[in-house]
């Protein structure tokens, strides 16, 4: 019964984080920015917990047993998006790798602000330095763009230098840096391996 109404609530969230931030882009409504708060972070929450519930290892059904009992969705949610308490560095230090991307990968990749929280996760996990800039194979590639959301594997985009929107296969929009890059389509197949992605090695 709890995994059938998260599921639903998940998807309640997801609908209204979208419509809040398309209000929000639109008209600089403040309200709807304020109003999204409590609800990125209970579906943050939520998602970290439903990754845990699914998951077929004991280890990751313990901690949700844990953290259910211990926590909110929104309390955890704050945590994982304050990089504090649970998702906190002395808390990830105990922890396998894959249940560190479980935490990084709750995060809704449903508007700007939430990409570029997820993008800095991404620089960390590969070792590539803050300033590195996003940029997309092909006619694109000489100026970064900005991400506006991430759905399957579709990315949509900002062109830095037109200010046109564009939407593009994940595989072809990389993390660049002096000398090295990282594909999304690749960074969120080792973060995140039950995703579907297009196939990209990492360059």
């Amino acid at each position: 019964m709890w995994y059938a109404s998260a599921k639903e609530t998940q998807r309640l969230l997801e609908s209204e984080i979208v419509r809040l931030s398309a209000v929000y882009d639109k008209d600089g409504n403040a309200p709807s920015l304020e109003g999204m708060v409590d609800q990125i972070k209970e579906l943050v929450g939520l998602n970290l917990r439903l990754k845990l519930f699914e998951s077929k290892v004991e280890r990751h059904r313990e901690a949700f047993d844990n953290i259910s009992g211990d926590y909110s969705d929104i309390e955890i949610g704050r945590q994982v998006m304050a990089n504090t308490g649970i998702a906190g560095p002395q808390s990830r230090a105990a922890l396998p790798q894959n249940m560190r991307d479980m935490i990084d990968t709750s995060i809704p990749l449903l508007n700007p602000q939430l990409c570029d929280v997820f993008l800095q996760r991404v620089r960390e996990r590969f070792n590539l330095p803050r300033d590195s800039q996003l940029f997309v194979r092909g006619s694109w590639e000489s100026h970064a763009v900005q991400i506006q959301s991430w759905t399957d594997d579709l990315v949509t985009f900002v062109h830095n230098e037109t200010g046109t929107t564009h939407s593009v296969a994940a595989n072809k929009v990389y993390l660049r840096s002096a000398d090295r890059s990282v594909s999304l389509s690749s960074a969120m197949r080792q973060m995140c391996p039950g995703r579907h992605v297009n196939h990209d090695p990492q360059m």
